[in-house]
């Protein structure tokens, strides 16, 4: 009789599954990052591409209306919304004082971005925000995440010899202004330097109008996103789009208020430089 081969366990002992588990944590640690780093890239090029094409349709609102720049004055009054407005509604919260309850203004209402002035030549309710903005209220996502350059149409803010308002002030009253306010296309000196539509933080965003104040107190008014590992995308008057880092105050979390009131935000001064140009 021929003696009986002991039975082959093909199991893992509890070391080697301790081994791989060890070998599957650290792959997962380095791949990790760069998949998240590879998000960041997608989402990026996807808000520069949804910039892009809503700097185009301001260009080619622009050329059919004699060159005028579209209106970037949200409100005529408390609680009067200025229908001449590119886009209206409120971005960063449900409902805005200013604006009132009304839920045609809440930030969730996809007929705001239908009604918007570049509406017709996009068609598109998804390119007025940014694909990295996670913002929603009952599930519905916010419908814009970008706002314009208050200089461009807007109103002035900070110019050391006064205010001007398109919807209030006649283009006389931008004669005896400092710095320039660009109310036609005209009046671009080199419109890929100078910047129309900008990706904004959640934490300022509100009306469809992106203010930079050119007064002493060199601060951030309004804040660029930093949804983008602490970058933000921003579009010009010629229609191309760039990524700019941010560096300063606005890379961080503090208010504007808690910086040194002595010391000129460094993307303050970059984003400023690009917002208008002597008025000669």
């Amino acid at each position: 009789m021929k003696p009986t081969r002991p039975r082959r366990c093909d199991a893992f002992t509890l070391i080697e599954l301790l081994v791989v588990l060890g070998i599957v944590a650290v792959l997962l640690a380095l791949l990790l990052p760069a998949m998240n780093l590879a998000k960041v890239r997608v989402q990026r090029a996807a808000c520069l591409s949804n910039l892009r094409q809503l700097g185009m349709a301001s260009f080619n609102y622009v050329s059919d209306n004699s060159g005028e720049l579209p209106v970037n004055f949200p409100l005529l009054a408390p609680r009067q919304p200025n229908p001449a407005d590119w886009f209206l509604g409120f971005a960063g919260s449900p409902h805005d004082p200013m604006y009132g309850p009304a839920p045609q203004y809440a930030c969730t209402n996809v007929n705001l971005a239908r009604a918007s002035k570049l509406f017709s030549y996009h068609q598109s309710v998804e390119i007025s925000r940014c694909p990295a903005d996670m913002r929603d209220l009952g599930g519905l996502p916010f419908v814009r995440s970008f706002s314009l350059n208050c200089w461009m149409n807007g109103r002035t803010v900070g110019d050391p010899s006064g205010q001007t308002v398109t919807a209030l002030d006649s283009p006389l009253a931008d004669s005896g202004l400092v710095m320039r306010f660009f109310r036609n296309e005209s009046q671009f000196a080199r419109p890929a330097s100078l910047w129309n539509l900008i990706d904004e933080d959640a934490e300022t965003i509100n009306d469809s109008m992106f203010i930079v104040d050119l007064s002493v107190k060199s601060e951030l008014a309004d804040k660029p996103a930093r949804r983008h590992a602490g970058a933000y995308s921003i579009s010009f008057a010629d229609g191309h789009a760039e990524l700019f880092r941010l560096s300063g105050f606005g890379a961080s979390r503090l208010k504007m208020d808690q910086a040194p009131a002595t010391l000129a935000d460094p993307d303050w001064a970059n984003l400023s430089r690009l917002t208008t140009s002597p008025n000669r």
